[in-house]
């Protein structure tokens, strides 16, 4: 059969129009693999990140794959909707210069996961709007100053700092290949964490903070990164604690779970499912819930371990439990706490 010049034409287009379409597909970041340096010489709870530390990664050159840019929404924006991004360029900076220092030796190419602190790292203009500060304490018995994190105008706010962010390093050359989903967390970097008990609740109860605005808060957080079209989103996920049932402890399994569905229908396989509290077994009651809706939801899956705090120690049966994933045919990316210094992350893939 001979084609028609006008049909040779018409078969050509869509060729480079199929072409062109699984090539967008087949560009999106990957999760990082290898060991990840954390990027911070310490941590604790109520501490401090003055800058991204990249120290880690110079003194063991060869050994990651990537790096974790830290920083503060305070940094990031002192004044509402003036942007500093100094602190990013510079840690990029300083990983290229990383990767072009030992390049042709053969050791992995490092790329960068951004994890931007909220909840006590707010700068101080968001409490002006928002209210507060609301003064809770960390284990330490040390105090810490948080706004309305919960509120529907705090993921507005953190939106638009975000689609700033998204439009300068969600381009596949980057270098920024993870970013954390880190909204509606008040100490650390975990949305589902909180402050449960005592003067915490009699702080935030009464400013709005209950079941239906947290939940609410939990649900909406991930669709502030819409902006981000190819980078790899990791939330870290934990087994959802009611507030109004204080003080009695209700654990709402099946509210977990819809966040981990909404979270994957919205990204697919840019939706990474994280945990912060791998260790040995048996695992607590509360955790082992999420390890198997993870095994149900498949990879990504990112896990990081416990610190080795009172009788919970980093042990090769830690690593045993993460690797029952991969056996199982999921990529898994181990984020492993050592001695309250450094954190790294480790991940396999098939």
């Amino acid at each position: 059969m001979v084609m028609s010049p006008n049909n040779l034409i018409l078969s050509v287009f869509v060729s480079v129009i199929v072409v062109v379409f699984l090539a967008t597909v087949h560009a999106q970041k990957q999760p990082i693999k290898g060991l990840t340096a954390m990027g911070i010489q310490y941590f604790r709870l109520g501490g401090k990140i003055e800058f991204p530390y990249m120290g880690e990664l110079w003194a063991h050159p060869g050994v990651y794959s990537g790096a974790v840019i830290n920083v503060l929404w305070a940094q990031l924006e002192p004044q509402q909707g003036s942007y500093d991004f100094s602190l990013i360029d510079g840690a990029l900076a300083n990983i290229t210069s990383y990767n072009e220092a030992f390049q042709g030796k053969g050791y992995p190419e490092v790329v960068a996961k951004l994890r931007v602190y909220a909840g006590q790292s707010s700068p101080p203009w968001l409490f002006q709007l928002l209210g507060g500060p609301y003064t809770l304490s960390d284990q330490y018995a040390q105090p810490f100053n948080v706004t309305a994190f919960w509120s529907q105008g705090y993921l507005d706010l953190w939106q638009a700092l975000n689609t700033q962010l998204a439009n300068k390093y969600d381009a596949m050359n980057s270098g920024i290949q993870q970013v954390s989903v880190s909204p509606c967390s008040s100490l650390t970097d975990e949305p589902f964490i909180r402050p449960l008990e005592g003067v915490e609740l009699e702080v935030l109860v009464p400013a709005g903070f209950n079941d239906t605005t947290y939940q609410h808060c939990l649900l909406t957080n991930f669709k502030g990164y819409s902006a981000w079209t190819n980078t790899v989103l990791d939330y870290p996920i934990n087994l959802y604690q009611s507030i109004d049932a204080q003080p009695e402890v209700v654990y709402d399994y099946n509210f977990t779970t819809r966040v981990i569905t909404e979270f994957r229908a919205m990204y697919g396989s840019r939706a990474a499912l994280g945990n912060h509290g791998l260790q040995p077994a048996p695992l607590p009651s509360d955790l082992q819930p999420v390890f198997d809706d993870f095994l149900g939801f498949g990879p990504p899956i990112t896990f990081q371990t416990v610190g080795p705090t009172g009788n919970r120690s980093f042990t090769d049966a830690t690593i045993a439990l993460g690797m029952l994933f991969f056996r199982r045919g999921y990529r898994v990316i181990f984020i492993l706490f050592f001695f309250f210094v450094f954190f790294f992350f480790v991940s396999f893939g098939i």
